[in-house]
C-alpha cells in the first residue's frame, strides 16, 4: 500500500514526477516510475501501458484528443489568455526517462498564466515536450487528424484553489496546461539555449542547473486557441486539466528537432534506447464540447426575435457560399441586361469559370463532408467500446459483492 501511494504520488500530468531534489549537477536524482515512463509508436507495436484500452483506467474526459476544426465552436465569452513568466524562477532541466523537462519556483506568483477559460491565476510549475521519431507525428493532440512533429506543453497548477501541486493534479479545475505544437520551419533562436543544453542530460535521471529562462518566448504570436476538459496523458490520467491548445505552430528546424531525438530513455550503462515517440494515443471526445476564442469555421448569429437572443451557430462554409450564390444571381442579372446591349461575351466568360469554381467547391465540400462522417462513425464506435468497457466493470464489480457477501 505504501508503494502505491508513492507510485500515485508521482505520477502527475504528463508524467510529471515531483520530490524534493538535491540540486547537483549531471547527478541521477530522481528515480522514474514505471508507471509513467511510456511512450508510443505509430510504426511499431504500442507501449505495454497503451496495448489494452481495458488495462487502463479512465473517465469520459480523457486526453489528448483530435480536435475537429469545424465542430470546435466559438466562444465570445472567453477571455484573451494573459502569460507573466519571471525568467529568474527557472530552476534546473532533467530527463527523467520519458521526456526531458525544465521546471520552475512555484511558492509564490512569480510566473502565472490567467483569462481564457480560467479563474484565478495558475503557476507554472514545468514545461517539456513530446515527439516523434521522425517529423510525420510527434504532437500528442492533432488538428483535423494532422500531426505536428513535436508537442511544447506548460503545466499550471491552481494555487487559488489548492495548497500544493500534487493536490491540484488529482483535483477539478486543479491543472491548466498549453499546448504549443512544433512544425518543421525556420530555425528557432530562442529555442536553441535548450536545444544546448541537452546533450549534458542525455541519460535517464540526469539534471543540470537551467537558469534564467522565459518560457513565453516559446509562444506563438497569434492570440487564438482551443480549449478543453480532459485529463493527465499518463497515470493516474486524474481529469484535472483544463487545455488551452495554441491554433498557430511554432517553427523549429530539423537540426533542433533531431537533437531531442538524441536523448536516451535509458541510464547510464544500461542499453540504448533512444527517446521518440513519447505521447499517448488519441482518446475519444465523448459528449464534451471543443471552444475556440475565435471564429473559424462557424460564425455567431443572433436570432433577434427571441427576447433572450439566443445563439444560433451555422457553418462558415455554407455562409460563404450564400454570398456567391447571391453574387452569381446578380451577375446574371447584370448579363441580362448587358446582353440586350451586345456587351455581354465577356462577362459570360467570367460566368462560366464563376460556375466552375463553384463546382470545385462543391467537390471539396463533398470530400469534406465524408471525412467528417468517417470521423463521426470512428468516434460512435469508440463511444459504444467505452460504453461496454463500463458495464463489463460494472457487471463484475456486481459479481464480485454478491460472492463476497455469499461468503
Amino acid at each position: 500500500m505504501v508503494v502505491m501511494k508513492r507510485i500515485i504520488s508521482l505520477a502527475l500530468p504528463c508524467q510529471l514526477l515531483w520530490r524534493n531534489i538535491q540540486r547537483q549537477q549531471s547527478v541521477p536524482t530522481r528515480p522514474c516510475s514505471l508507471y509513467t515512463c511510456t511512450y508510443k509508436t505509430r510504426n511499431r507495436a504500442l507501449h505495454p501501458l497503451w496495448e489494452r484500452p481495458d488495462l487502463v483506467p479512465g473517465g469520459d474526459r480523457q486526453s489528448p484528443i483530435n480536435i475537429q476544426w469545424r465542430d470546435s465552436v466559438y466562444d465570445p465569452c472567453l477571455k484573451p489568455l494573459q502569460i507573466c513568466y519571471d525568467p529568474t524562477t527557472c530552476l534546473h532541466i532533467w530527463n527523467n526517462g520519458y521526456s526531458f523537462l525544465v521546471e520552475f519556483e512555484d511558492s509564490s506568483d512569480k510566473s502565472v498564466i490567467t483569462g481564457g477559460p480560467l479563474e484565478g491565476n495558475y503557476r507554472l510549475k514545468q514545461f517539456h515536450f513530446h515527439w516523434g521519431a521522425i517529423n510525420d507525428w510527434g504532437s500528442e493532440h492533432t488538428v483535423d487528424s494532422k500531426c505536428y512533429p513535436a508537442e511544447l506543453h506548460l503545466v499550471h497548477w491552481n494555487a487559488a484553489k489548492y495548497g500544493s501541486f500534487e493536490d491540484a493534479a488529482l483535483e477539478e479545475n486543479g491543472l491548466a496546461v498549453i499546448g504549443v505544437f512544433l512544425k518543421l520551419g525556420t530555425h528557432h533562436k530562442e529555442l536553441q539555449k535548450l536545444v544546448d543544453a541537452l546533450p549534458a542530460i542525455k541519460h535517464k535521471d540526469t539534471l543540470i542547473e537551467f537558469g534564467k529562462f522565459d518560457p513565453s518566448c516559446l509562444m506563438p504570436s497569434c492570440p487564438d486557441f482551443w480549449t478543453y476538459s480532459g485529463s493527465l496523458t499518463t497515470p493516474p490520467l486524474s481529469e484535472s486539466v483544463t487545455w488551452i491548445i495554441k491554433k498557430k505552430p511554432i517553427e523549429v528546424d530539423h537540426n533542433q528537432l533531431e537533437e531531442f531525438r538524441m536523448l536516451l530513455f535509458t541510464s547510464a550503462g544500461e542499453k540504448e534506447k533512444k527517446m521518440v515517440d513519447n505521447f499517448r494515443p488519441l482518446q475519444p471526445l465523448m459528449n464534451r464540447t471543443v471552444r475556440s476564442s475565435f471564429q473559424h469555421d462557424y460564425i455567431l448569429h443572433i436570432q433577434k426575435r427571441t427576447k433572450e437572443q439566443t445563439q444560433q451557430v451555422i457553418p462558415h462554409r455554407q455562409y460563404r457560399a450564400a454570398l456567391k450564390k447571391e453574387k452569381r444571381k446578380k451577375r446574371r442579372q447584370e448579363l441580362a441586361r448587358l446582353r440586350d446591349s451586345g456587351f455581354a461575351e465577356k462577362d459570360e466568360e467570367n460566368s462560366v469559370a464563376e460556375d466552375e469554381e463553384l463546382e470545385e467547391e462543391k467537390k471539396l465540400e463533398a470530400e469534406r463532408q465524408k471525412l467528417h462522417e468517417e470521423w463521426l462513425l470512428r468516434e460512435q464506435k469508440a463511444q459504444e467500446e467505452f460504453r461496454l468497457k463500463k458495464e463489463k466493470e460494472e457487471a463484475a464489480k456486481r459479481r464480485q459483492e454478491e460472492e463476497e457477501v455469499q461468503y
